[in-house]
């Protein structure tokens, strides 16, 4: 069952061990205003939010979040459709954006989740770039050791071919599998109303 905002902030409050009066101090709001908050008589917004959320040393989501729906078949769904990559890289970021957008900021945890899925995509894409270019840069300068001499000709090694071919391959398949796996994975914790938790990856979204 969602709770208010006001009996969030109370509870939040009453965890870190502060009083109204300490917690009107520390926000710069007025006791009265605290004692009406929390009695739901009025809701904060804007500035008075935003002090709230400081002095309590949470974030203005955190506080939110506490009057939105859960909808953990929202979270597996954003998190499964980045399985999507296999068919083609691009569609990882793509499919899970399309499903979160029109639902964004209406139901709890979802943003995160979006966000940290997105985040996570976007980062393995550019991987998934650089990783040919790096792997290009290394061949070309390893490709005088590449020929042997037959009967006084210059021939590409076939070995040596089959073993620069697997330096390409290799790191293209560990980024596959890292990325099947920690979507299995998240899956099956959303589907258990857990947060996502992903790889470390650049916060193109921030949350």
């Amino acid at each position: 069952m969602n709770s208010s905002l006001g009996s969030s902030i109370q509870s939040i409050r009453k965890h870190r061990a502060l009083s109204q009066s300490q917690l009107a101090e520390k926000s710069g709001l007025t006791l009265r205003t605290i004692q009406r908050i929390e009695a739901d008589e009025t809701t904060p917004r804007g500035d008075s939010l935003l002090r709230i959320a400081t002095a309590l040393e949470v974030s203005i989501q955190e506080l939110t979040d506490s009057q939105l729906e859960e909808n953990p078949g929202l979270n597996a769904s954003i998190v499964w459709s980045s399985l999507s990559f296999i068919a083609f890289p691009f569609l990882g970021f793509l499919i899970p954006l399309i499903i979160w957008l029109p639902k964004r900021g209406r139901y709890k945890a979802v943003d995160k989740t979006a966000k940290t899925v997105l985040n996570f995509q976007a980062t393995w894409m550019l991987l998934l770039i650089l990783t040919p270019i790096v792997a290009g840069v290394y061949l070309a300068g390893v490709m005088e050791d590449m020929t042997t001499t037959s009967n006084g000709h210059n021939e590409v090694s076939p070995s040596k071919v089959a073993g620069a071919i697997k330096n390409v391959a290799l790191p293209l398949l560990l980024l596959s599998l890292t990325n099947i796996i920690a979507t299995v994975w998240n899956g099956i914790r959303a589907m258990k109303g857990k947060q996502a938790v992903y790889p470390p990856a650049i916060p193109f979204i921030r949350k």
